[in-house]
């Protein structure tokens, strides 16, 4: 088996995985990551990939056809180690555990990370103290431990079009013409001088807005302001750029409080399964919520059932974020005529949200 290379985030996976059949149990948060006293679920199963694993005194770990038993300790102390290598490891690029290859080989670990076509990390079997059910869920993992994880990850699907006016050719070639680090603030300066107007036109991916037609109606458009609010009027976070919605009221509302709602929604389809390139089924694939890794190496969960506050915490914790332009074909002016042969001027704005 090859050795294993992944970054922070990819490690935590794993880490994940070792930590809820250590521990036994799963402890939920509130929405301020806190430990909420109320929602401890005990840990029967783990599935990862080709893992299989039953929590116990004594753990057994399926992989395959093979199956081996280990004890409680040595998975703990297992857990502690991979925790602290991934503390002490590189803050963005991949790496190896070579300690650890011959555990991994032992239990059937063959990857860092699962599929990221898919927002489920893990599948954990629990039981409901309350109801005595032992339901199967899925869960995102997302880990505290080094930077922020992303909620929503940029791509050309990502990109939304608006049509500038008001900008003669010459400023439009000084526009485009701007680089350095600051480009982009430069640009989104320069045509916000200089404009007359900046309206969204459509969407590079005609399945990210019908995804979000089928999440509510309203979404494409709100989305459109959303970046309009971050690139053009300083908003970093996405709290920050709903108030400016309620200011601007765009959709015409009569509620204000339908733009956060919405919002929140939104961030909760993209967090359990909505992708901008996929058609969405409107089908949770991160049925049971969210993991989180503290930086203190410790686990909290989101249950989906608690839905509020999973949408607070989203809501109150996620920011944009700016791609790379070049990879991702964005925040240039350039002409396209149109079927009467007119040309007007067009620039891409890409979304990418980032946990705070």
């Amino acid at each position: 088996m090859a050795k294993l290379s992944g970054n922070k985030g990819e490690w935590s996976e794993i880490y994940v995985l070792f930590k809820l059949l250590a521990d036994g149990c799963l402890q939920g948060a509130d929405e301020n990551l806190n430990p909420d006293p109320k929602v401890l679920l005990k840990v029967l199963k783990v599935i990862r990939g080709d893992i299989e694993a039953l929590a116990g005194t004594n753990i057994t770990i399926k992989s395959g056809l093979a199956e081996i038993k280990l004890k409680k300790s040595e998975v703990r102390d297992k857990a502690q180690r991979l925790y602290k290598i991934i503390c002490a490891g590189a803050e963005t690029a991949s790496f190896s555990i070579p300690e650890l290859d011959s555990f991994f080989k032992k239990i059937g670990c063959a990857q860092v990370t699962t599929t990221h076509l898919r927002k489920r990390d893990i599948t954990v079997q629990v039981e409901d103290t309350y109801t005595g059910e032992r339901p199967l869920y899925g869960f995102s993992i997302k880990s505290e431990v080094g930077c922020p994880p992303t909620l929503l990850n940029a791509t050309d699907a990502t990109n939304l079009i608006y049509e500038v006016t008001g900008l003669s050719p010459n400023k439009i070639g000084q526009i485009n013409d701007l680089e350095g680090r600051q480009k982009i603030k430069d640009r989104c300066c320069q045509i916000r001088e200089n404009m007359s107007e900046i309206k969204l036109v459509g969407y590079n991916s005609s399945t990210f807005h019908s995804n979000l037609q089928s999440i509510d109606d309203g979404l494409p458009n709100i989305v459109g302001h959303l970046l309009l609010a971050h690139y053009f009027y300083g908003c970093s976070t996405i709290a920050e750029a709903v108030t400016y919605l309620r200011e601007k009221n765009p959709n015409k509302y009569s509620s204000l409080d339908l733009y956060e709602m919405k919002v929140k929604r939104f961030l909760r389809q993209v967090a359990l399964g909505m992708t901008p390139a996929t058609v969405w089924d409107d089908a949770d694939d991160a049925t049971g919520g969210y993991i989180i890794v503290k930086p203190d190496g410790s686990l909290v969960a989101f249950y989906i059932y608690n839905r509020r506050l999973f949408d607070e915490y989203l809501f109150r914790n996620t920011k944009f974020e700016r791609g790379s332009t070049t990879r991702h074909k964005f925040m240039k002016l350039y002409p396209e005529k149109d079927a009467n042969g007119v040309s007007h001027t067009y620039i891409k704005l890409n979304l990418q949200i980032r946990f705070v």
